[in-house]
């Protein structure tokens, strides 16, 4: 599988500022269509979301924290 840099992930995902954004804290009304949905920017989400980069695809990466990384960014990278 080719490897993305961050401009590809970014497009990939529709994230873009790693690491930066939070839910506000009011509910959502609107609709936001994708073709694919990945739960957790942790390692096994971001891979999805590499393998999935299609340029006729929208993907949409949703994590809870307010960073990437999940378990890998919590344990310092070892796993």
């Amino acid at each position: 599988m080719p490897s993305l840099d961050q401009e590809e992930m970014t497009c990939a995902t529709g994230y873009q500022d790693f690491g930066h954004h939070q839910a506000p804290n009011h509910q959502r009304t609107s609709v936001i269509k994708c073709d694919i949905l990945i739960i957790g920017a942790g390692a096994a989400g971001l891979a999805a979301a590499a393998a999935a980069h299609d340029p006729g695809l929208r993907v949409i990466l949703a994590e809870k924290e307010d960073h990437v990384g999940g378990t890998t960014f919590r344990s310092g990278g070892c796993m």
